[in-house]
């Protein structure tokens, strides 16, 4: 059975306000004075923390970041990101990979598509593990290092109207970031083609926190207005059947339209939904968020192995 004391992070809501904030601090930290500071960076090699990475979806950015901070911080790393090449192409269920996997390290780390992820890590994980995406479902630690790089250019409290743009339904990055941004007061503007769009659960569940909500499909009705803007790439991994109708690409047009301090957004990989002719307009924090994502993920991961 798994100890209901682990400091497992699922989903967004699994870390308190002020556990949040701990975290940005830290990261900040590390950011401006580098990883010296690390609790684990004075210790005996030998006795090093090992982070598993167990990805059995296809990732550049988070697989390499989670590796990269753990290696900052003192760590050490194993795993896989092709589960073709593992016990799972034979039929071995999730329950038995986790509990292999914890034999040999201290937290582990994983993304995959099957949306009973978060239940099996939960009923049978006995150290402590960090989602690194679920299908379309969520994606946390993508949304804290978003909320963390639009932190480094405004208040939170100054911004008004987020604008979700793209393959909304299938978006697991879009799902935890409005998560986290959601308050009293905030408008959220969610622009797609119709079967695209976000469902009746989610409104619901955004206008519950005091949002705002609107729908479009038109991105012009909403681009003078918009303070961050988040840019979603067609999730054909996830298409049962292609869709009767696409999105228009964000490109530099688009930007004269907007707000001089507006932020734009992307998790990347982009697939021609974000012009690269945007890249040096400074409103582009794209590049700003796969380098905060070592930041982000080094200060996840030395909270999670020091409770």
């Amino acid at each position: 059975m798994s100890d209901t004391n682990l400091r497992h992070v699922l989903g967004v809501k699994d870390l308190a306000s002020n556990e949040i904030e701990t975290i940005f601090y830290r990261a900040r930290e590390f950011k401006e004075k580098g990883f010296s500071s690390s609790v684990f960076y004075q210790q005996d090699p030998a006795k090093a923390p090992i982070v598993a990475l167990a990805f059995f979806e296809p990732s550049t950015r988070t697989k390499l970041s989670f590796d990269t901070a753990a290696q900052r911080l003192g760590c050490k790393t194993i795993g896989f990101d092709n589960p073709a090449s593992t016990s799972s192409a034979k039929g071995e269920q999730l329950e038995d990979t986790i509990k292999v996997i914890e034999q040999y390290a201290d937290a582990l780390v994983i993304r995959r598509k099957e949306h009973d992820t978060p239940e099996v890590i939960k009923r049978v994980a006995s150290k402590p593990v960090i989602s690194a995406g679920v299908g379309s479902q969520e994606h946390p630690t993508q949304a804290l290092l978003d909320v963390f790089t639009i932190k480094e250019r405004r208040d939170l409290e100054t911004i008004d109207h987020v604008v979700s743009y793209g393959d909304l339904a299938n978006s697991r990055t879009m799902f935890s970031q409005v998560r986290l941004l959601a308050r009293e007061g905030i408008t959220f503007s969610f622009v797609a083609p119709k079967q695209m769009q976000i469902n009746d659960e989610f409104v619901d569940e955004i206008k519950a926190e005091g949002a705002q909500v609107n729908l479009f499909d038109r991105i012009d009705d909403v681009i003078e207005d918009v303070d961050v803007l988040h840019i979603i790439r067609p999730q054909k991994e996830r298409w049962d059947s292609d869709p009767t109708e696409m999105y228009s690409a964000i490109n530099i047009d688009t930007f004269s339209r907007m707000k001089d301090d507006a932020i734009v957004l992307h998790a990347l990989p982009r697939t021609g939904e974000l012009s690269p002719d945007t890249d040096d307009d400074p409103r582009s924090i794209i590049f700003d968020q796969v380098a905060n994502g070592v930041f982000v993920r080094a200060a996840l991961l030395e909270w999670i192995l020091t409770a």
